[in-house]
């Protein structure tokens, strides 16, 4: 199911499909240096999961970004629901 579509890309929910790619993702050192560090298989797959409930819960959550010209996975991105100040936002 694609969310959103622009001219070059496509933004679709993550599936456990998609967790080799993420694993490389979440292993990149520059990818992962403002963000705590590289994970591995078995964490990038809790966060995978987390992800997945939360398309359940809120209807949103990161997204699969696809190169439209050879459907490659080329990232994530979208939209968390935080807490702040004691609220879900």
């Amino acid at each position: 199911m694609i969310i959103l579509e622009t001219e070059h890309l496509l933004f679709r929910p993550l599936t456990l499909s998609d967790l080799d790619n993420l694993t490389a993702l979440y292993a990149d050192p520059d990818v992962m240096r403002f963000l705590g560090g590289t994970r591995s298989r078995d964490e990038v797959l809790s966060i995978l999961n987390s992800y997945i409930r939360e398309y359940q819960t809120y209807g949103h959550s990161f997204f699969a970004t696809i190169l439209k010209s050879d459907q490659r996975f080329i990232g994530q991105c979208g939209l968390l629901n935080q807490e702040v100040e004691d609220s879900q936002r």
